[in-house]
């Protein structure tokens, strides 16, 4: 019997245009990936190596917070990060952990 019950409940999920159930080997759903983009890989990359980062250039806002937030997670957001991050023009920059940042 070829497709059987399973058959039947994924063709009457087409037909209405239903996504399948997440589950083990279920296929990766559009915006629920396991898998990093390409952005996210360079952002961990940045924030993993920031010592080593002389200049960042203009940059946009949601990637200058993407670069803080995973400083942030290292525990390495301190004042000479906070300067690179804010060298470059910008209209704002979001601090999610202010914890190793000086007084002044």
């Amino acid at each position: 019997m070829e497709g059987g019950y399973e058959g039947k409940k994924a063709r009457e999920r087409a037909v209405r245009g239903t996504p399948p159930r997440a589950g083990v080997g279920a296929p990766f759903m559009p915006g629920h990936s396991a898998v990093p983009t390409l952005v996210e890989l360079c952002v961990r990359f940045v924030g993993a190596l920031f010592d080593h980062v002389e200049e960042l250039g203009p940059l946009p806002n949601a990637l200058r917070r993407s670069i803080a937030r995973s400083l942030a997670l290292r525990r390495r957001l301190d004042g000479r990060s906070v300067r690179l991050l804010c060298d470059a023009p910008c209209d704002e920059l979001v601090i999610p952990d202010g914890a190793a940042l000086p007084e002044h």
